[in-house]
């Protein structure tokens, strides 16, 4: 077969390669797994503690058959073996860290231990054995949550060396994410308010899909444009009749998602998604030096698309980015009692999943009364809260290892380097919407987000019987 490559930044060459056949075993698994990653945002975005446990139970079952299966004879570069295995480390040292937060036994007098302890002992009138979290099982569903994503990631990882099979899942979850964002658009048409078989009790007036929230559903849309955008980047390098065609088959995901994402209404999920569909294109000119048509093409084709898509179906999304109504000073309020909260517990946190029952706590007499507020509205604040900030800032350094081993992937990829750029875009959508909402708090986006992030890395992958090829100087 022919596949496209760069072997060096200075542009794409052809080359030839012999087709590798998948074993049946292999086939099955990636198209169950694509199943599976297809099916996370359809149980109200898997945002419930028995979907959650569901979810465990499937990536762990595919963990073991995975575990059987005959691996890729692929190999890595030395960085990004070692970059694995120091996420590796990682990723236990964070998981052991929670599991130390629920079940670590402490005194009631310890200054480890969460305040609530020594009060409800109090109240009780009996000893009690004190935590560092204020709700053990809390802390412990979200090590549950924590340990399966980094499943999903070690089963994608493991799937998509096999030939083909990242570019697949990446076609799987875009179509995937088309279809949940026609649903929503079918439902908008017929003035619908439900979900599933639900009547909706939020956000009543927006696009939500299978979701309950707007801006979890606009960056799960906003992840699916973003694998469209891909796969146009990828047709169009090709330059043939057949990916011409693919390429005008692109736009109808490329419509579908665009107006789902501004029917949601979301203002951070469209602005994330625009600033990472751009940062994208620029990845393509600073990285691999596409030739010169590429980009205005897709530039043009992308403005195009949110013009159209704007003047049909942004009367909801404009509303809302001229009306604020008072929410900015509610978020700077919350900023700020966040932060205290932050202080008076820097390096142990208040214990992992517990932000929305610790936080009432924490508010002044008649302050704020009138809203409940489930999450910080930032995600990089909420993991200090919660984690402790040396363990926040362990969460963080993970995920930059890993965006650093998906960028080396697009740089020095030979075939599939469009699957890194959709996984480098897809976190940098996740990242900035991260600042004013919680996107990422949604299982469904967290295990999706994860498998790109696998997906991309893979990219960088090379059949093990290939000869090292020395760098060339530039």
């Amino acid at each position: 077969m022919t596949a496209s490559v760069a072997s060096h930044p200075e542009g794409d060459r052809t080359i030839t390669a012999p087709q590798a056949v998948l074993s049946t075993p292999a086939r099955l698994l990636i198209a169950a797994w694509g199943i599976f990653l297809g099916l996370l945002p359809l149980p109200l975005a898997s945002n419930r503690p028995l979907f959650w446990c569901i979810n465990a139970v499937v990536a762990g079952c595919f963990v073991a058959a995975v575990a059987l299966l005959r691996p890729a004879p692929t190999r890595f570069d030395g960085l990004i073996r070692t970059g694995l295995a120091l996420s590796a480390l990682l990723a236990t040292a964070l998981l052991g860290w929670m599991l130390v937060q629920a079940l670590m036994p402490l005194a009631l007098g310890s200054p480890l231990a969460d305040p609530i302890w020594a009060a409800a002992a109090e109240a009780l009138g009996e000893p009690l054995t004190a935590r560092i979290t204020a709700a053990p099982w809390q802390t412990l569903l979200a090590a549950l949550r924590f340990a399966t994503a980094a499943a999903v990631f070690w089963v994608t990882l493991r799937l998509a060396t096999h030939p083909g099979g990242a570019a697949a899942l990446l076609r799987w979850l875009m179509w995937a994410s088309a279809a949940y964002a026609l649903y929503g658009l079918v439902l908008n048409l017929m003035g619908s308010s439900t979900i599933l078989w639900f009547e909706k009790w939020a956000y009543r007036d927006s696009l939500t899909a299978t979701f309950v929230n707007r801006n979890a559903a606009a960056a799960y849309f906003g992840i699916g444009l973003l694998a469209a955008l891909a796969e146009a980047i990828c047709a169009v390098r090709r330059r043939s009749a057949t990916s011409l065609a693919y390429l005008l088959l692109l736009l109808v995901p490329l419509a579908i998602l665009a107006n789902a994402i501004v029917l949601t209404g979301s203002r951070s999920g469209a602005a994330a998604t625009a600033l990472a569909a751009g940062v994208g294109l620029l990845l393509l000119v600073s990285v691999r030096r596409a030739p010169v048509l590429i980009v205005p093409l897709l530039a043009v084709m992308l403005v195009g698309l949110a013009l159209a898509t704007l003047h049909v179906s942004g009367a909801h999304l404009m509303a809302r980015i001229e009306a604020d109504g008072g929410s900015g000073q509610s978020r700077l309020w919350l900023y700020r009692t966040v932060a205290e909260m932050i202080a008076a517990r820097p390096l142990t946190g208040i214990g992992a999943g517990t932000f929305q029952l610790v936080f009432p706590a924490w508010r002044e007499p008649g302050q704020e009364m009138f809203l409940i507020w489930a999450q910080a509205h930032n995600i990089y604040l909420e993991l200090a809260v919660e984690l402790g900030l040396p363990a926040a800032a362990a969460m963080l350094l993970l995920v930059m290892l890993l965006m650093l081993m998906c960028a080396r992937a697009l740089r020095r990829s030979e075939s599939d380097w469009h699957v890194a750029l959709f996984a480098l875009t897809s976190w940098l959508l996740l990242a900035v919407q991260g600042l004013v909402d919680f996107a990422l708090q949604y299982q469904a986006i967290t295990l999706t987000a994860a498998a790109a992030l696998a997906m991309g890395i893979v990219s960088a992958a090379k059949p093990a019987s290939e000869p090292a090829r020395p760098r060339q100087s530039r």
